[in-house]
């Protein structure tokens, strides 16, 4: 994971880096309001996280279809 120089802000270099900014936001909100978080918000960025896990799931079958299509051949 990336750090922006000029704000500070973790910048995801994967989909798991993603997620994890998910969990840390989540963390970050029940902190600094002592567990009185929302649970409209919580769900929201739970239902983000699913949407990155999603197309983690779709970028790992991606590459095991294209292998198979390829023969078993590795690219290169």
């Amino acid at each position: 994971m990336k750090f922006d120089q000029k704000t500070g802000k973790k910048q995801p270099e994967s989909r798991i880096d993603e997620i994890q900014i998910g969990f840390d936001e989540i963390k970050k909100m029940i902190d600094d309001t002592k567990g009185m978080i929302d649970p409209d918000i919580e769900r929201g960025i739970m239902l983000r996280d699913i949407n990155v896990s999603l197309a983690l799931v779709v970028d790992l079958l991606s590459a095991i279809f294209n292998q198979l299509k390829s023969g078993g051949k590795a690219d290169g």
